[in-house]
């Protein structure tokens, strides 16, 4: 009778435990990887839904500029703001207009606060009048020569931004894609800007292109 060599069943276990060990350790840096890049995907997917309400908002603007002998909205001009102007709030869910979709912190009932979107203030003002005294000539669409080259509005801050974009105060959050936010330009165009190089103090977006 032929004896047959043993098994080490320690020594086997060993083995496919360590096996194991590897595959876990590949299945969770894939896992990662296929999480991060959806992660992106989903970033990219919503960055392109702001960016196409930016540009929904262009026509109305273009029509309140039409219907008031060509001048623009300011911040806010007296109790009304902006986004007034161009939306009947009383009418229509401002969500519907002004909130980014992926700006968790906007609240339907404290739009004032939280609406997703900054008006440039440094460009087309922030005021007719105000408790400061802050007030300002509401600016012509013939004033800009560059249209183009004009931001409107943009993603703005991640909360109390209270609709503005300005050096010194309310700027875009960076977070909310990526690094990057949607744009609105004064002929009605859509851009993606870098939230954080594009809205320095001296950059081009705060400045009237001549």
């Amino acid at each position: 009778m032929k004896n047959h060599p043993r098994v080490n069943s320690s020594h086997r276990s060993g083995f496919t435990l360590i096996e194991l060990m590897i595959v876990v350790a590949i299945m969770a840096v894939l896992g990662a990887l296929a999480f991060g890049v959806a992660s992106r995907v989903k970033t990219k997917a919503k960055l392109s839904t702001s960016v196409q309400r930016v540009r929904d908002l262009g026509p109305m603007l273009m029509a309140y500029s039409q219907d008031n002998q060509g001048r623009l909205p300011v911040w806010r001009d007296g109790e009304v703001y902006w986004w007034q102007e161009l939306v009947d709030t009383e009418e229509y869910d401002p969500a519907d207009f002004f909130k980014s979709p992926g700006h968790r912190e906007f609240d339907p009932d404290r739009v004032e606060a939280t609406i997703s979107y900054g008006w440039n203030v440094r460009v087309l003002g922030r005021g007719t009048s105000d408790d400061d005294g802050d007030t300002a000539t509401p600016k012509r669409m013939v004033n800009f020569r560059r249209p183009a080259s004009t931001l409107v509005l943009a993603d703005g801050a991640r909360k109390d931004g209270y609709g503005m974009i300005e050096p010194g105060g309310p700027l875009p959050d960076p977070e909310r894609y990526g690094g990057e936010v949607a744009g609105l330009m004064l002929d009605g165009s859509a851009r993606v800007f870098d939230a954080v190089d594009d809205f320095k103090v001296d950059s081009e977006v705060f400045q009237q292109p001549l």
